[in-house]
């Protein structure tokens, strides 16, 4: 019965965390994510460079 119940739990999170993940990741992302990655790849040089 333990066993029943837990699996089950599992089941619901990971429902829960794809249904969470379609919201944040989902079609309505306005920011290409090469985009995203220049502005890291400049965060990361600014970050690096100012002592």
């Amino acid at each position: 019965m333990k066993s029943m119940i837990k699996g089950l739990l599992y089941i619901t999170a990971g429902f829960c965390a794809a249904a969470i993940g379609i919201v944040i990741w989902g079609p309505r992302r306005t920011v290409p994510v090469s985009d995203l990655a220049h502005r890291l790849e400049d965060a990361w040089a600014d970050h690096h460079t100012v002592a």
